[in-house]
């Protein structure tokens, strides 16, 4: 169980573990939550991705969260990110509208307009260009907002790319008001900011060192004034990825023994003992976030998530 030191310190900020549920089963899948959730972590997410990381395959991350929904009690649970090009708005309409139910209103659902067009080649999925991926993006939030506004029992809406002719809409309806919390992240400089202060509710920065978060938040800031949105509504998060051990021998155990995949976590990670890893993450706390996905290089590593409750979290410094 979380240790008293950390149930206190998880009061004031918001940590949350993503993971590659892809190449393992849902029973280590299921382990993993568990364990957030008896260590105090705020939320477990995972990515959406139809390639797996390894040989074991891909798994399908909504199927996962149903049961996580019913296996955990307190965790906030969903994918950063889901590709548009992955589900028409229906079917992930009925998907977001059953898993708010079935969790008690926990789940949250990061969209983005995908970037691995190997990966939809592989799966006979059709990936357009980055605009008309972005259009799609855009009007998927919005058929999002129009359900969500619509106390009737069909949706219709009329788009460039999406047409909904009086779809049922699922019941029960979701639990949180208006829809569960959507989050949208990237590194676009202009409609990714736009998208974010017209329907998110958090912005994420994935794989960007802190000293660069400034700059990227402004803009999504600058995007909410721009459109009379308060930015203080809006959640700066971002997600990185650790690697700690209680001593640079148990470090070297964790990380990649692939030279060239080393060189890039020791790059823009945080890598070390639990006082360099602390330091590192409150770089990105003092940048401006303030939600932090931990992105675990290996899931089945239960040593290493409870080594970042007990020993890292507490020492940051927001």
């Amino acid at each position: 169980m979380a240790t008293a030191k950390f149930t206190a310190y998880r009061r004031r900020v918001d940590v949350r573990l993503l993971v590659d549920g892809n190449s393992v089963g849902y029973e280590e899948q299921q382990r993993s939550a568990q364990h957030a959730e008896q260590l105090g972590y705020a939320g477990w997410f995972t990515a959406d991705h139809l390639a797996a990381s390894g040989p074991g395959g891909p798994t399908d991350p909504f199927v996962t969260l149903a049961g996580l929904a019913v296996a955990t009690s307190r965790l906030r649970l969903g994918t950063l990110v889901s590709p548009v090009t992955f589900r028409d708005p229906a079917r992930l309409l009925v998907s977001l509208a059953q898993l708010d139910s079935m969790s008690g209103g926990r789940i949250e659902i990061g969209l983005g307009a995908g970037w691995d067009g190997t990966e939809h080649a592989a799966a006979g999925i059709r990936f357009p260009g980055a605009p008309e991926r972005f259009d799609l993006l855009q009007e998927q939030l919005e058929i999002l907002a129009a359900w969500s506004q619509n106390d009737r029992p069909e949706c219709s809406y009329e788009g460039i790319h999406y047409r909904l002719v009086l779809v049922q809409l699922p019941v029960p309806r979701p639990v949180q008001a208006p829809h569960p919390p959507v989050i949208i992240g990237g590194r676009g400089a202009s409609r990714t900011p736009e998208l974010a202060a017209r329907f998110a509710t958090e912005f994420n920065s994935l794989r960007q060192a802190p000293e660069h978060l400034p700059a990227i938040y402004a803009r999504v800031r600058s995007a909410c004034e721009r459109i009379g949105r308060d930015p203080m509504t809006l959640t700066m998060s971002a997600a990185v990825i650790p690697v700690c051990g209680v001593d640079d021998a148990e470090v070297a155990t964790r990380l990649p023994g692939d030279p060239e995949r080393r060189r890039r976590l020791l790059a823009d990670s945080a890598v070390g003992t639990p006082e360099e890893v602390a330091r590192r993450l409150s770089e990105f706390a003092r940048a401006g976030a303030t939600r932090l996905y931990l992105r675990l290089p290996e899931i089945r590593d239960l040593a290493h998530v409870e080594l970042l409750a007990t020993q890292v979290l507490p020492r940051i410094r927001w």
